[in-house]
């Protein structure tokens, strides 16, 4: 079997503004390169993110087994020209559905698209007022997933996803989609704490939250709440890799009621640097509506032993019972994504119980982590075979 993986854009390139799709890519190629002896993987690009794909796949690939994947770099066009001849009947065409790539000039059988979540769908009248630009490059995509409809399958990370986004957004049926959960990425460690927190100048104490600034990633919940803290008279900042400028209403909502000096941002961290960022901060808190599954800081905290406090959104509550927890059990203070009070009372608790906290959240942690990288590549091997067999 020939896994051709259509990687034509620069998304590629490693930043602690999150780079969840490349690093997904990444270790999927891993996990079915250490599992199966009998299968080949190319991998199409553009010349100039060749050289980040070979540094992120080190991050996450021995030697030997990037030592087994076929570059195949170029430009977009030439590309796609060259890759239209080879219609194998063994090969599988494999896209993370990005609005920037040109998958629809590929005409190849056996397409199959991975996409994350259609939240810019979902959340379309906020998205197109604040983020046009952004709103107008999804809308785009969805229309090319459209047209492929009868010509691929889609792959999501979650039921909801599937259920809630993919069947109800675009004309793809029930039998040419499938959800694949996502395990943790782990990161090299690093000893560098000093150093780490002085380059980023940090001698306080903070929150943190890991994430673009979407729409959807409800970060004005999370301003509400640090608004309450200083009423209070707590002394505490938020610390983020995106930047609210990202999203001009949170920018707003920061700048109208004196936040910005409470908070810092760290947008050019390596993922090896987050992990020292998660261990010495209060808590980390994920307050998004949605996600195309569970979110990844919940994972990142518990894995750095951070106490984390989470929104209760219907991809968390997927991903827990799907681990055999109840959510009301799960001890990640699951708060109503629209409630700024009861927000900050979870955050209340966990600063004056922070170590107590994090005892009690580990023992989630090897429930969650029990589903690994290989089931994703046992469950991703079942899919392949399927669309091969069925000559889609």
């Amino acid at each position: 079997m020939i896994i051709r993986l259509w990687m034509v854009s620069p998304f590629t390139k490693n930043s602690a503004r999150r780079d969840g799709i490349a690093r997904m890519l990444y270790n999927l190629i891993n996990a079915l390169l250490l599992r199966y002896n009998d299968i080949k993987i190319e991998i199409w690009c553009l010349d100039f993110t060749e050289p980040f794909i070979k540094k992120g796949l080190a991050q996450f690939c021995t030697k030997n087994v990037i030592k087994k994947i076929t570059f195949c770099p170029g430009k977009s066009d030439i590309l796609v020209k060259k890759i239209n001849i080879l219609d194998d009947d063994n090969a599988i065409l494999l896209v993370f559905a990005y609005p920037a790539l040109n998958y629809e000039k590929i005409d190849l059988r056996h397409k199959i698209l991975i996409i994350h979540d259609f939240l810019w769908v979902q959340y379309q009248n906020l998205a197109a007022l604040t983020t046009p630009e952004i709103y107008m490059n999804n809308k785009k995509m969805l229309s090319k997933i459209n047209k492929l409809a009868t010509k691929c399958f889609l792959t999501c990370n979650s039921q909801f996803v599937q259920k809630e986004h993919i069947l109800k957004y675009t004309s793809i049926t029930q039998d040419n989609t499938e959800y694949v959960y996502l395990p943790y990425i782990p990161y090299n460690k690093t000893t560098s704490v000093k150093q780490i927190l002085k380059k980023y100048k940090i001698d306080f104490q903070y929150i943190i939250y890991p994430t673009q600034i979407r729409p959807y990633k409800n970060i004005e919940i999370l301003l509400k709440s640090l608004i309450l803290l200083k009423k209070k008279g707590y002394k505490i900042k938020l610390l983020l890799t995106g930047n609210l400028s990202d999203f001009p209403p949170a920018l707003i909502m920061a700048e109208g009621n004196d936040l910005m000096d409470d908070i810092a941002y760290i947008e050019s961290a390596s993922n090896e640097e987050l992990n020292v960022l998660y261990q010495n901060c209060a808590m980390c808190i994920a307050t998004s509506f949605g996600e195309g599954g569970m979110p990844w800081p919940i994972f990142e905290a518990l894995a750095n032993n951070t106490p984390v406090i989470a929104a209760n959104i219907a991809v968390t509550r997927e991903r827990l019972i799907f681990c055999g927890i109840k959510p009301e059990e799960s001890e990640l203070f699951l708060f109503d994504p629209l409630d700024a009070n009861e927000l900050t009372k979870n955050i209340e608790y966990v600063l004056t119980n922070r170590d107590l906290v994090a005892r009690k959240q580990q023992t989630i942690k090897d429930k969650l982590f029990l589903w690994q990288w290989s089931d994703v590549a046992e469950k991703y091997m079942e899919i392949f075979n399927r669309v091969l067999a069925r000559g889609l």
